[in-house]
């Protein structure tokens, strides 16, 4: 499993975030990128020449 660790500022924000359902999110999200790195789309807007 991948290693996450969060910029001081990343981590406020998310401790900070009062909506509950958004926090599980974003904890769901953290765990599959976790699992596994390279879950999700590639971003077609970076031009990798």
């Amino acid at each position: 499993m991948t290693e996450v660790r969060f910029l001081p500022p990343a981590a406020k924000f998310i401790k900070k975030l009062k909506d509950k359902k958004l926090k599980i999110l974003y904890q769901e999200a953290i765990d599959k990128i976790r699992e596994n790195h390279t879950v999700g789309e590639t971003c077609k807007s970076i031009k990798t020449d």
